[in-house]
């Protein structure tokens, strides 16, 4: 599942957390989470959810269209 960095980044404005934050949050390391926002990448759907629970919002919020 291919991730869109855009909408990631304006999850985490809304939610108002650092990328940091994102990442002690969603128990992923802060590389997994700058990778993700420099482009859109490709996650599994075990780091997808995690995200998503972390930013309290659906994982079909977070993919690319």
């Amino acid at each position: 599942m291919e991730l869109d960095s855009r909408k990631v980044r304006l999850s985490m404005v809304n939610a108002c957390i650092s990328n940091k934050s994102l990442a002690r949050r969603a128990g992923v390391s802060v590389g997994t989470v700058n990778r993700i926002l420099r482009k859109n990448s490709k996650v599994n759907t075990d780091t997808l959810g995690k995200l998503s629970k972390a930013l309290n919002i659906p994982p079909a919020s977070l993919l690319k269209e």
